[in-house]
């Protein structure tokens, strides 16, 4: 029994050494106020750190576009973007896309909705459609017109690119963007292998 309490210890650490990989922080703040403007440069989104919960807080609008990216880990999904807070005018226009490293679908008029994951206009003049502040825009964003269309959580492809414009004037916004992820399957390893060793130790104090 000894050997195999060993043996068990040695494939705990071997699991750990081989597939150890860093899990999300659980909060992130972002504010253009403090860290700088989101880029609105097509070939260049700002990259965002990840965590389970990310809060944004910035302003857009006239020739001012907000571009961001998220890089998904295996297993992780964005399951919502709810607009906390906005001034401005009465709605904007916020957009996504996937799997591509740049954002190739335009700004200003000229966004073109095929080339979209999902789109949606959001701000008080949109509460009526759940997507005024206090609501979960992402489901909005699924239905987008003309887009590919998703139904939350966006799963897949990395990375994610988002786009906050607003044509009409300046606005001020704040989000809340919250990820999910799922057990890696090194972490299923690691529970099996420590459930399997709690039962050799018991063994061996009871057939010592």
């Amino acid at each position: 029994m000894r050997v195999l309490l060993r043996v068990v210890w040695g494939l705990m650490a071997l699991a750990l050494v081989a597939n150890w990989s860093p899990n999300p922080a659980f909060g992130l703040a972002y504010d253009e106020s403090v860290h700088g403007d989101l880029s609105g440069t097509p070939a260049a989104p700002t990259l965002l750190g990840i965590a389970h919960v990310i809060t944004l807080t910035g302003s857009a609008g006239g020739g001012d576009f907000d571009l961001f990216k998220l890089q998904l880990p295996i297993g992780a999904s964005i399951d919502s973007i709810v607009l906390d807070s906005y001034s401005g005018t009465s709605r904007s226009f916020m957009a996504v896309q996937s799997n591509t490293s740049q954002w190739t679908a335009g700004l200003g008029g000229g966004v073109n909705a095929t080339a979209l994951l999902g789109w949606t206009h959001f701000g008080p003049a949109e509460a009526s459609n759940g997507a005024g502040i206090g609501d979960n825009i992402l489901d909005n964003m699924g239905s987008g017109f003309g887009a590919t269309g998703f139904t939350p959580p966006i799963t897949g492809a990395s990375p994610i690119l988002f786009l906050i414009q607003d044509t009409g004037g300046r606005i001020d916004y704040q989000m809340t963007i919250r990820m999910l992820t799922v057990p890696e399957p090194s972490g299923m390893v690691m529970s099996a292998l420590a459930a399997l060793c709690m039962i050799a130790r018991r063994n061996f104090r009871v057939n010592p």
